[in-house]
């Protein structure tokens, strides 16, 4: 099921309208009909299951049929600790570390590094 992200706060009862950029990617890239179903994240990171009510000329309305309370974070909190690596492989490492759900980085000075850091980069 698709997951869009809009700018306003959703409401059990109220229709949710989306133009743009997503509305064309709902109606020509993804060809969704009347009745198919998506999950709207809104501005307050609430995640809902909505179906499609309406296709407009420039947008499409919603119905929210339910809210989910589930979180997507990890359960426990991961720290990388990496010793200075060369060139620019430790953008890497807090790129894909990120990705993975690490919620911080500790580097330092380890007694076979390569790399030295001295103060002004180290800041």
């Amino acid at each position: 099921m698709q997951r869009y992200f809009i700018d306003q706060v959703m409401e059990k009862d109220l229709p949710v309208s989306i133009t743009g950029d997503d509305f064309h990617h709902m109606v020509r890239v993804m060809r969704m009909k009347t009745g198919d179903e998506v999950w709207l994240v809104d501005s307050n990171e609430k995640v809902a299951r909505a179906t499609l009510q309406e296709i407009l000329e420039d947008e499409v309305t919603l119905a929210v049929s339910s809210f989910v309370e589930k979180t997507s974070e990890l359960p426990v909190e991961i720290t990388i600790a990496s010793g200075l690596p060369k060139g620019d492989k430790l953008d890497l490492i807090v790129q894909k570390g990120t990705e993975l759900g690490a919620a911080q980085f500790l580097l330092f000075q380890a007694e076979r590094s390569v790399t030295k850091w001295d103060e002004k980069k180290g800041a």
